[in-house]
């Protein structure tokens, strides 16, 4: 008999007793029986696909509703990103051991400048540089300044003279765009010329690294307008062509009392995304007297990394304080060519002879304004990173720097090394 607990049937201990029954006749196991409910299940299914086929134009739409306030908040974040205030810092030292002739014309000292750059919508921005310097400023050629000092004394005179170090406010610029291709820039204090049009120079400060001042302020005719400022440029059919001017303070008052603007207005063309042309006018006070200098200059790019950069400027003086006997001596000219640093760590092998290879380098020969400025000629490697796409870099420069006399044509040779920390 069956056993029963409370009245009912004990399952627990039929259960086992059936299914061997079951199996010692052969028949149908309980698993291998026929499903009575594949008829539910099957109508379920249709069900649920008649029901997503009914909701297939909803879905969609919940979907590119997602999608699209996905692609809403990806806009929002970078926008909130580029909005953000910047802050770049450059730090270098140079140090140069030689010729005194051939050492002054490095930049000794430590210099390091600071620039904030707020950005405001639309494009615009307001841009502040703070600077720390151990070397007296000196804006312009010192060789036109000494013109009647000559041997021992002129190259006392051109030593760098090192001071405590401050901090001042060098520049303050606010940025308005005009269009789509259009900008005006004001700046109260510390306007330059290349706020108005650009210097086609890969050294200028921010850009690159060189051992001297020639490199780094490229091109006289912009070099000389600066002070508060007013400036506007244009580019035309895709930059192909630009157009850009500005209005400066000029220079120290005359003897007179006058004081006057220095005015500027270039032309740059672009023909391709590797080559770009410049010709600047700039009239106005220049060395206490009045004058116009013409300046032009390029860039051009040659293979993967190297730039080749050209720049020639002359002047011509008038006025009752001008020398007419200077005119020939009152523009410079440069030639440079340089190559970054690259990777080495994107070599297959990474090995040192893969990371010398790595090596940026550069090579800068000019004439800075000035009767008795010498010739000059600097060549060094540049060793850094690349890595930091321009955000954080670190960069070392040892190389050469010769210079000849302009007197008695004597060359005059110096060991020099820069460092230089670039942070955001």
């Amino acid at each position: 008999g069956r056993r029963r607990i409370d009245g009912r049937r004990d399952h627990c201990f039929e259960a086992p007793f059936a299914m061997r029954f079951s199996s010692d006749r052969s028949s149908p196991s309980p698993v291998s029986a026929p499903d009575d409910d594949a008829p539910a299940r099957h109508g379920d299914v249709e069900t649920l696909r008649r029901l997503t086929r009914e909701a297939f134009g909803e879905i969609t739409a919940i979907r590119d509703r997602v999608r699209s306030v996905e692609r809403s908040l990806a806009t929002e974040r970078a926008s909130r990103a580029s909005e953000r205030v910047r802050v770049d810092t450059r730090a270098g030292r140079c140090w140069g051991v030689g010729h005194a002739g051939a050492a002054a014309a490095t930049r000794p000292g430590l210099d390091c400048a600071t620039t904030v750059e707020a950005p405001f919508p639309g494009g615009d921005s307001m841009t502040a540089r703070f600077s720390t310097t151990t070397t007296a400023a000196v804006d312009d050629s010192p060789y036109e300044r000494v013109a009647e000092v000559s041997g021992p004394a002129l190259a006392l005179a051109l030593q760098p003279q090192l001071l405590a170090p401050t901090v001042t406010l060098e520049k303050l610029m606010y940025r308005k765009r005009v269009g789509r291709d259009g900008w005006i820039r004001l700046a109260p204090v510390g306007g330059e010329g290349q706020d108005a049009a650009a210097t086609l120079n890969p050294f200028s400060p921010g850009r690159g690294v060189a051992l001297t001042k020639l490199a780094a302020v490229g091109s006289p005719t912009l070099a000389e307008c600066r002070g508060t400022a007013l400036c506007a440029s244009y580019d035309f059919a895709d930059a192909l062509l630009g157009v850009s001017g500005g209005i400066f303070s000029g220079e120290e008052p005359f003897e007179d009392g006058g004081y006057e603007p220095r005015r500027l207005a270039q032309v740059t063309a672009r023909p391709g995304t590797r080559a770009a042309m410049s010709l600047a006018v700039a009239e106005g006070p220049r060395r206490g007297a009045r004058g116009v200098s013409t300046g032009a200059a390029g860039l051009f790019a040659v293979g993967e990394r190297t730039l080749l950069s050209a720049w020639a400027s002359t002047a011509k003086l008038f006025g009752p304080y001008a020398d007419p006997s200077g005119d020939k001596d009152a523009g410079g000219w440069g030639l440079a060519a340089t190559a970054p640093p690259k990777d080495a760590s994107r070599s297959s092998a990474g090995t040192a002879r893969d990371a010398v290879r790595g090596w940026g380098w550069g090579v800068v020969v000019g004439k800075e304004p000035g009767e008795l400025a010498p010739t000059q000629f600097e060549a060094f490697a540049r060793i850094g990173d690349e890595r930091g796409s321009g955000i954080n870099e670190r960069t070392l420069c040892p190389g050469i720097v010769l210079t000849r006399d302009a007197d008695d044509g004597r060359w005059d040779v110096a060991a020099a090394c820069r460092v230089e920390i670039k942070f955001s």
